[in-house]
């Protein structure tokens, strides 16, 4: 691995980059994967291969999981997942 540490005669020049805040929430990142799993092509895929088919409701199971929990979560603090750090 390269040492990205400057050397004592290199310049370390800092640029300013915009910043820009995403939100998103649990369902808008875990709805599409499990989504995902029920287009037509990827039924066909699980079709030839049952590893694809395991892999497939596996995805989906651990999916819903993240789903019910982050609503246990929002049932205690409604707020709690969408705070940014440091607030």
């Amino acid at each position: 691995m390269a040492d990205d540490t400057p050397q004592s005669d290199e310049k370390v020049v800092m640029v300013p980059v915009k910043r820009y805040d995403l939100a998103l929430s649990i369902e808008d990142i875990m709805t599409p994967l499990t989504a995902f799993v029920n287009k037509s092509y990827v039924g066909q895929a699980m079709a030839n291969s049952p590893d694809m088919k395991d892999h497939a409701e596996k995805l989906s199971g651990l999916a819903q999981q993240v789903l019910d929990v982050a609503k246990r979560i929002e049932a205690i603090s409604p707020d709690i997942l969408s705070k940014r750090r440091g607030q």
